[in-house]
């Protein structure tokens, strides 16, 4: 049986712990045996108990960030030795920084983000570059490495690393909307009949949501609706600058495939984004995705000319307006029906894991 550890700094519910899960449970369980090293203490929003349940078994460190940092290495590599583990895969920063410092041949990455982007954004100017400046330096030391869609992939050769892309996927089978009844669904969720528009994900400053909140605060149609799901740190501010009753702040929920089946339409203004998997669950369940212009979006959506003509210029309230009132005119089955099938045939997380283990397979032959 082959042993492979994922190494991860919790299993809080978020895109790429949710791939991760993705991947694990169509790997074959009587072929791998799942190792997941968490770094630090679970939250209340985790999805332990959901890996616990496809067998995965789950080893702890719990150091703190800073002892972590010259600690978690030598831990790790004890627990690989002790687990004879035979490929390890990290997702994430605080992961790929003790890969470097094993420098193992089996050491696998998953890269997400363009950190160059999203760390100054998160960080600030001045600990966003020192984070760019080792997670970089990270990268070029790990042998395999993968990122997470075709776009992401030619932006880190324009940082001078090459690498592969495997697109992130989405459980085509739970995120579909024939399970579900829009109408019931909006008086359960206590849902307006209105034109819903829904954003689920992080609410922080780099996913831009102050221009959606804008847009439907000043500009949308009266009978458009924005449903909010997620948390983040500029929540709390949002939420008491634009108060009205055509925005829904919802917070963390946990049964988002349901209010994405209450839904009309998916929108993202992000400035950045890997793979963004709340757009492909959006897509799953048939919404029409209106996206800001990045070229992860674009990817997306690059075999529909339909869907093509969701994508908006950023920040320009203007030709959002625009797009979303001739869409409205078209026929929303169809657009619903385009965007399923795109999440099915292109972005299904079987064809994702099947992708991972051939990767697996090429890493554990190259490693004898």
């Amino acid at each position: 049986m082959i042993k492979i550890a994922y190494l991860v700094s919790t299993l809080k519910r978020c895109g790429p712990i949710n791939g991760m899960y993705n991947i694990i449970k169509h790997l074959n369980k009587e072929k791998y045996q799942i190792f997941i090293i968490t770094l630090s203490k679970e939250g209340s929003n985790t999805r332990i108990d959901d890996f616990i349940k496809l067998e995965c078994e789950i080893v702890p460190i719990e150091n703190g960030r800073l002892s972590g940092y010259l600690l978690n290495p030598l831990k790790v590599k004890k627990i690989l030795q002790e687990k004879k583990i035979d490929l390890i895969h990290s997702r994430g920063i605080r992961g790929d920084l003790i890969l470097e410092k094993l420098d193992l041949k089996i050491s696998f990455s998953s890269v997400h983000n363009d950190m160059k982007k999203d760390y100054i954004n998160t960080y600030g100017w001045f600990i966003g570059n020192v984070l760019i400046y080792f997670h970089l330096k990270a990268l070029k030391k790990i042998k395999n490495k993968v990122a997470c869609s075709s776009s992401l992939a030619k932006k880190y050769a324009e940082y001078g690393i090459d690498m592969n892309f495997i697109p992130n996927g989405v459980d085509t089978q739970t995120f579909n909307k024939k399970n579900y009844d829009k109408t019931k669904l909006r008086k359960k969720l206590t849902l307006p009949m209105s034109t819903i528009f829904i954003y689920t994900g992080n609410i922080v400053k780099g996913k831009n949501i102050v221009f959606i909140l804008n847009y439907f605060f000043e500009n949308s149609d009266k009978n458009d609706v924005l449903v909010l799901v997620g948390e983040g740190e500029e929540k709390k501010l949002y939420e008491e600058k634009y108060k009205s009753p055509k925005i829904y702040f919802l917070g963390h929920k946990t049964n988002i495939v349901e209010y994405l089946a209450a839904s009309d339409y998916y929108i993202s203004a992000s400035y950045s984004e890997g793979m963004p998997n709340s757009v492909l669950e959006a897509m799953s369940m048939g919404l029409p995705c209106f996206l800001s212009d990045i070229d992860q979006h674009k990817e997306v959506v690059r075999t529909s000319k339909e869907l093509q003509n969701l994508v908006f210029r950023n920040d320009d309230s203007l030709d959002l307006s625009n797009r979303i009132i001739k869409t409205k005119k078209d026929e929303y089955s169809m657009l619903s029906e385009i965007a399923q099938e795109i999440a099915e045939k292109k972005f299904s997380s079987q064809s994702m894991s099947q992708l991972y283990e051939c990767e697996y397979k090429k890493i554990l032959e190259t490693s004898i």
